[in-house]
C-alpha cells in the first residue's frame, strides 16, 4: 500500500525547448492522459536540476497508494501547461503481493436446514482497500492463517473495495466435513492471497 523510491527518465535528445521538466502522479490503471490521473502531483523535476546529463530522476517520498491507482503517469510540462498525454509505469509490487486480513469481520447467513450443510452467503467488512482484488472462501480450523485451511476453495467474489462489505454467495449446497469448523476468508490480489485472514465459526 506504499510507495518511495526513485524514478529515472531518459530525456529527449536533443531535448524539445518547451518540455521545462517532468510530472509524475498516480494513474487509474485505464490510460495516460489527465483524467487517469489520481490526486495530486507525486514527484517533479525540473531540466535545469539535470541539464548536462542524458537522464532526469524523480524521487518518491513514501507515500500511501491511493485507492484505485494501479500505475504511475509521467507528463512533460512548460511554463504555460502540462502534456496532454504521458509515460504509464505499473506497479509491479500490486501484481505480486496481496492484503493481510488484519481487521474487519464475517457475517455468515446459512440457508441450509441440514445440519453440517452450507448453501448462503458470507458478508466479508473490511476497511482495507490495498492489494485486493477479489475475497476467498474456505473451510477452516479456527486459525487465520494460510495453514489453517480445510480443504480446497468453496467460493469467490470480486472484492467490493467502494463499500466496504463484499457478499460471498455460495448458491449449491456444499457438504462441511468435522474438521470443518470455522468459515476462513483470505483478500487476494490477481492470483496471489494474502498470508493472514478472517475467521468465524459456522
Amino acid at each position: 500500500g506504499w510507495i518511495g523510491g526513485e524514478v529515472t527518465v531518459h530525456k529527449v535528445i536533443p531535448p524539445d525547448r518547451n518540455t521545462f521538466g517532468y510530472n509524475l502522479y498516480f494513474g487509474d490503471g485505464t490510460g495516460n492522459t489527465a483524467k487517469n490521473k489520481i490526486g495530486d502531483v507525486v514527484a517533479s523535476v525540473s531540466l535545469n536540476a539535470s541539464f548536462d546529463s542524458p537522464f532526469v530522476y524523480l524521487t518518491i517520498p513514501s507515500t500511501q497508494v491511493p485507492y484505485g491507482a494501479f500505475e504511475l503517469l509521467l507528463f512533460t510540462y512548460s511554463p504555460f501547461a502540462e502534456a496532454d498525454e504521458g509515460l504509464r509505469y505499473t506497479f509491479v509490487d500490486q501484481i505480486n503481493v496481496a492484503a493481510d486480513l488484519n481487521q474487519g469481520s464475517l457475517v455468515i447467513v446459512n440457508s441450509e436446514n441440514r445440519p453440517t450443510w452450507f448453501r448462503g452467503n458470507v458478508v466479508v467488512a473490511t476497511s482495507i482497500r490495498f492489494g485486493i482484488t477479489d475475497f476467498v472462501l474456505y473451510c477452516g480450523n479456527g486459525g487465520d492463517l494460510q495453514s489453517d485451511k480445510v480443504g480446497p476453495m468453496i467460493a469467490e467474489a470480486k472484492a467490493n473495495l467502494e463499500s466496504g462489505s463484499t457478499i460471498i454467495s455460495v448458491n449449491s449446497s456444499v457438504y462441511l466435513k468435522e474438521e470443518c469448523s470455522h468459515f476462513l476468508v483470505f483478500a487476494r490480489n490477481k492470483q496471489v492471497e494474502g498470508n493472514k485472514g478472517l475467521t468465524k465459526e459456522i
